[in-house]
């Protein structure tokens, strides 16, 4: 989303946000004391041009480069509990402003779509968040046993909000800050550095990659958050999905940017030395992760990053003529057997669980949420179609989980994206999810339709 953002935007600063903040500097000027209006015929030009630094295009770069390391240090996981996320979410809501304030009105016409897509779910979760009258709570689906509990306490008469957790539910709506700033601080790019997101998120996932290399050798301290996958790699993540989709979208990412390398490089071979080496280094990478959503996303984001290497002039400089497309094909299989091959040998000579191993093991917990499955869709019907609120579902699924199945194990998520949609935000997030998805496949096809 912040990739297609960066393709949009402009050079110019928001010029009506600038004439705003020189207005507020002459009207410092016209008040106050004899003494305080000399101050202020100095303050004002100086307000003004500070406020020119701030829209300045160097400015919004140094801006969307802070943000992106800030995110990828602080922001590997979203549990309320998480230390970091006091320094994020707060920080996110400067850049936010910042992001916003400096966007003039064509380049908020271009970003509409994403920006209206988070900005519809942050107002679904305030509509959660707002006390209703318990002639209306009461009434709502789901709620009979919460009901029952406030008759039991006394409080059968108190206003309470839609979400069951309110608290998570703010913590949903806070997270929801940080894809909204970057949707604006990519869309206030000057023209020329409209790659700058891409070549930043590379960066990070590199960086992530090196970490997970260096957990995987046994650098214990590496990882970032206390509560974690650490039988894993994770990089600078929490979860060993979101370091496998990470490093997945690297691959991509490698293709992405071989294809924009021109012929006429004198460093044509080294680059495609360099990215070839690092897809064959990525690969076990994935698999050590331990993540199966990972493995099976591998193959075809190798695919597809070769396809886009081989669309560059990069290898018409490199070979003196076009590769065949079978040729292609064989080399891309060759990047996901040659190191698979190599992590499948590894797997006798190490005690990490990997996404191979996982293949073929069912733990207690996956076991779990196909046990519970049912369970979901039950939650899901009773909730419909107003949903539990954003957050609520691991104090939603107390209520549910048959008494034979507890155990030390809990579950947090539903592990079902589109289940658990359902069940925290009803048939409005439903709807913004079909919307998103039709926008991103509007797109999809738009771009392909002009063949860039």
């Amino acid at each position: 989303m912040a990739g297609s953002c960066a393709t949009m935007s402009g050079g110019v600063p928001g010029d009506k946000n600038r004439r705003f903040l020189m207005k507020i500097s002459s009207e410092r000027q016209d008040t106050g004391s004899p003494s305080s209006i000399a101050k202020g015929r100095v303050a004002g030009p100086a307000l003004s041009r500070f406020a020119e630094a701030l829209a300045s295009p160097q400015a919004r770069v140094h801006a969307l480069i802070s943000f992106v390391v800030l995110v990828a240090l602080t922001g590997g996981g979203a549990r309320p509990d998480i230390t970091s996320l006091v320094l994020l979410r707060p920080l996110s809501v400067l850049y936010c402003a910042y992001a916003y304030l400096v966007l003039d009105r064509e380049r908020l016409r271009d970003i509409r779509g994403p920006a209206v897509i988070v900005l519809s779910l942050m107002g679904l979760c305030l509509l959660q968040l707002v006390p209703l009258p318990a002639s209306v709570w009461t009434a709502l689906p789901g709620r009979e046993p919460v009901v029952a509990l406030a008759n039991a306490f006394g409080i059968e008469g108190s206003a309470m909000p839609l979400s069951l957790d309110p608290s998570r539910t703010w913590n949903a709506f806070f997270s929801l800050f940080v894809p909204l700033a970057m949707i604006g601080l990519v869309a206030g790019l000057p023209q020329g550095r409209r790659a700058l997101p891409v070549n930043l998120l590379l960066l990070v996932a590199l960086v992530s990659a090196g970490f997970a290399f260096l957990q995987a050798l046994g650098l214990d301290l590496l990882y970032l958050y206390r509560i974690t996958n650490d039988a894993n790699p994770v990089g600078l993540f929490a979860n060993r999905n979101h370091q496998a989709v990470l490093l997945c979208w690297l691959v991509i990412g490698i293709g992405y940017h071989i294809a924009g390398i021109g012929k006429h490089r004198q460093s044509a071979g080294v680059i495609l030395t360099v990215g070839m080496a690092l897809i064959v280094l990525i690969v076990p990478l994935v698999i050590l992760t331990g993540s199966r959503a990972g493995l099976g996303l591998l193959a075809p984001c190798v695919l597809v990053a070769t396809w886009m290497a081989s669309r560059s002039q990069l290898f018409h400089g490199v070979g003196g003529r076009k590769m065949h497309k079978r040729r292609w094909i064989a080399l891309a299989a060759l990047l996901v057997a040659i190191p698979a091959g190599l992590a499948t040998v590894a797997l006798f000579f190490s005690t990490r669980e990997t996404a191979f191993s996982r293949l073929f093991e069912v733990g207690a917990a996956e076991e779990a949420r196909w046990i519970y499955l049912p369970v979901f869709i039950e939650m899901a019907k009773d909730y419909f179609p107003f949903g539990s609120g954003f957050g609520s579902f691991a104090d939603a699924f107390k209520g549910y989980e048959p008494g034979n199945m507890l155990s030390t194990l809990y579950m947090n998520q539903a592990h079902n994206d589109l289940i658990q949609i359902v069940i925290e935000g009803g048939v409005v997030a439903l709807a913004i999810l079909l919307g998103a998805l039709a926008w991103c496949a509007r797109l999809a096809l738009g771009l392909l339709r002009s063949a860039r």
